[in-house]
């Protein structure tokens, strides 16, 4: 299982899909909207590209005080 953080901003993501989803383990994944910084998610691209590689993502506020938007 893998738990990782920003990896659609970040372009992380495909080295997930050939290592862990490529061996049968599950990957989690959270993208952040951060308004203090002007940082917000786009929603339906994030979405799309994780559900495409299999991942089980949401997107969160950065301080984590309430909100989540799975992606399935």
């Amino acid at each position: 299982m893998s738990l990782n953080e920003q990896c659609s901003e970040y372009e992380g993501g495909e080295i997930l899909v050939n290592t862990f989803l490529a061996n049968g383990k599950a990957v989690f994944e959270v993208e952040y909207d951060d308004p203090f910084s002007g940082h917000m998610t786009d929603r339906s691209r994030c979405c799309d590209q994780t559900n495409a590689w299999g991942f089980n993502s949401t997107e969160m506020p950065l301080d984590l005080d309430g909100g989540r938007w799975p992606c399935r």
